[in-house]
Parts: C-alpha cells; structure tokens; sequence
C-alpha cells in the first residue's frame, strides 16, 4: 500500500488524493484480488502468502477500511 501509493503521488500529480488511493485500491483488486494475475504467479503452496491475499483482496473490497487504512500508513 505505501509503494502503490508512493508510486501514483509520483506518477499522477495532477491526482487529487482520494484519487490516488482509489487508483490504489483498484490496482490491489486487479493484481491482488479474486481473480488477480498475481495469484496465478504462485507455483507452490504457500500458506503465508494465501493469507496475504485473502487479507489485502478484503481490505481492498472495503472502500471505506481501505481509505482509513492507507492513510494511516501513508501518513
């Protein structure tokens, strides 16, 4: 969450910043979530990982915790 969102604050200036953290959530969705390309990325078990993504795919689905998380993380 801190690199995406470093990233988009660079990248995207003219953004305002619930911008950026929407961009954010969805990019997580789209890499991270039900059907992320990163979950296609793993070629072994990995009970740790799994949890990661069962845990980043529900705070991305949840708009608001999202937006609260992030900018705790993001100062």
């Amino acid at each position: 969450m801190r690199r995406c969102y470093s990233y988009n604050r660079r990248h995207f200036d003219n953004l305002e910043q619930d911008e950026v953290i929407e961009e954010c959530r969805l990019f997580l969705l789209k890499k991270f979530g039900k059907n992320g390309y990163a979950r296609e990325k793993m070629y072994f078990e990995d009970e740790e990982y799994n949890k990661y993504l069962e845990d980043i795919t529900e705070l991305a689905e949840n708009k608001e915790l999202f937006n609260k998380k992030i900018k705790i993380i993001n100062n």
